[in-house]
């Protein structure tokens, strides 16, 4: 004679259901987050900036402010403020002039931060934009009682000028999704 155990069925059948609910959620909110990425990167407008006399072009969304500054600079040729409208993220682009390649510059950078900054977290990721060689610096630093998150682009154009796009926001407002919208801005700088 065979004894089934129905109590013993009917919790497998009870797993086996909450192990398809699990993955049918998460495959939903994967598609949700994929989505939302789609859509956050085809529906901003941009408006376009130009500097250095109409050698440089870039676009920046459109209801963010900016501002040139003249530094006076022979390595940094170009600057420009930018901030966006609820003022949770700000930073800069610049054209940089240096006498050595990018990789060594943003080494030595690092070098003589760590001297004078305790970091939570630096990374230097190889990128390479539109075909040309560059970095993604990413860095927590410690700024009155909070962590500001820093991501930075920078790309190689000719000999040693490059382009650099940093953006900083407290570390709370950081989400993965503003990577590709980030590295987008940075990807549309043009230098004549």
């Amino acid at each position: 004679m065979v004894v089934i155990d129905m109590r013993s069925s009917k919790r497998r059948a009870l797993i086996v259901v909450c192990l398809i609910l699990i993955i049918v959620v998460i495959f939903l909110a994967r598609k949700n987050i994929e989505t939302y990425n789609a859509i956050t990167l085809k529906d901003i407008n941009y408006k376009a900036y130009t500097g250095l006399n109409g050698m440089l072009s870039y676009k920046l969304p459109a209801d963010w402010s900016a501002q040139e500054q003249n530094l006076n600079s022979t390595e940094i040729v170009y600057h420009m403020d930018f901030e966006t409208k609820d003022k949770k993220i700000h930073g800069y682009v610049e054209i940089l002039n240096f006498n050595k390649p990018l990789i060594n510059f943003l080494n030595e950078s690092k070098k003589n931060l760590l001297e004078i900054i305790s970091f939570k977290q630096y990374t230097i990721e190889p990128i390479k934009i539109d075909g040309a060689d560059g970095y993604i610096l990413m860095y927590s630093k410690r700024s009155n009682n909070k962590y500001i998150k820093a991501f930075e682009v920078f790309r190689q154009d000719k000999d040693n000028i490059f382009h650099r796009f940093a953006f900083y926001m407290d570390e709370q407002e950081w989400e993965n999704e503003l990577r590709p919208v980030l590295l987008e801005i940075a990807a549309s700088a043009v230098l004549k």
